[in-house]
């Protein structure tokens, strides 16, 4: 089965046309580093979005504002209407305002995996899962610990979820053990579970094929497409085309943090800038690249006395690459 088979087909795919997350002019700098520069694109319910760009693009840096984790520098994220980035009243201090924290953010219906795994490790499969669908319980501390009837039938309720949401995902046969004794692809998959046991509207993925073969890519495929026939809209960051390809119904492609396209997958595809992000200029387009206006560069001296040229700006061209694609960790 080809990667490409692994999904309804484009004009199937159910999109409502409804706005479920907008996002305008979001900007954010880190210090001196722009990380995000004025990006804008809209995702309707029912849509799997796609987030795509090299290396330190700024994908991640936009999860983590819609998540509640950064503030935005400028700009506005809209979910459902409700800016998510404004001051909200404090619960029990109406007047007190203040940004929304993550458990918050999750709590309106944003749910997230991460780029590196983030399970409790020394929980079970079943206890990971359960942790997610906690944040909508109503039981305290107080009546935890007295046992109320109350309490008892909300802990069934979310155990039985906990064992459901396993199940959809694959790994139900696993539920007792400790998820770091878990397969990479399985651990990724309990994520994925945790994430939707959540109560999502938006399920927001950050690369979550990473590090599978090409048969657990295929299954993580239609998990995906099943996900998003239970309902979730899917907002997701991934680097292997095929993924991207084979399931988005639109995509967003960022290139040192500004958006250079956005379109359908074969649009998206065939658009010379994000040609050219992936994988750079032609050898005959840099070769018919106009020459200097000066008749003679300006040079520098060696320690030998030798007269070398010199780049506009005295910055090595090598310098710009490593900055633009770091090779490890999370992007910015």
């Amino acid at each position: 089965m080809t990667a490409q088979a692994a999904s309804a087909p484009a004009d199937a795919r159910p999109s409502t046309g409804a706005k479920l997350l907008e996002a305008e002019g979001v900007t954010k700098y880190f210090g001196g580093l722009r990380a995000l520069q004025a990006v804008s694109f809209t995702i309707e319910e029912g849509q799997i979005f796609s987030l795509i760009g090299p290396n330190g693009a700024g994908k991640t840096t936009f999860f983590n504002m819609v998540t509640g984790i950064y503030p935005t520098t400028s700009g506005v994220i809209r979910f459902r209407g409700d800016d998510l980035l404004k001051p909200h009243p404090v619960p029990w201090f109406p007047l007190v305002r203040r940004p929304l924290k993550p458990f918050q953010v999750t709590r309106m219906g944003i749910g997230r995996t991460f780029q590196n795994i983030r399970l409790f490790p020394d929980l079970s499969a079943i206890e990971n899962v359960m942790v997610g669908v906690d944040a909508h319980n109503k039981a305290g501390i107080a009546r935890s610990i007295l046992g109320t009837p109350g309490q008892r039938i909300e802990e069934n309720v979310t155990t039985r979820r906990a064992k459901e949401l396993l199940d959809f995902v694959g790994i139900g046969k696993y539920s007792s053990e400790l998820s770091k004794n878990l397969a990479y692809g399985d651990q990724r998959r309990l994520e994925i579970a945790r994430a939707m046991a959540t109560n999502p509207q938006l399920l927001l993925l950050d690369e979550p094929a990473a590090g599978m073969n090409p048969a657990e890519k295929l299954e993580l495929m239609r998990l995906i497409n099943r996900v998003r026939d239970q309902g979730i809209t899917i907002l997701l960051i991934e680097h292997d085309m095929k993924v991207i390809m084979g399931i988005s119904d639109r995509i967003v492609v960022l290139d040192f943090g500004e958006k250079i396209a956005e379109g359908r997958p074969e649009e998206v595809q065939r658009d010379p800038r994000v040609i050219e992000a992936y994988l750079g200029k032609a050898p005959e387009e840099e070769a018919a690249a106009p020459p200097p206006v000066t008749d003679e560069a300006p040079t520098s001296e060696t320690p030998s006395g030798m007269t070398t040229p010199v780049a506009d700006g005295g910055q090595d061209d090598d310098d710009h690459a490593a900055w633009r694609r770091p090779g490890n960790g999370e992007e910015a």
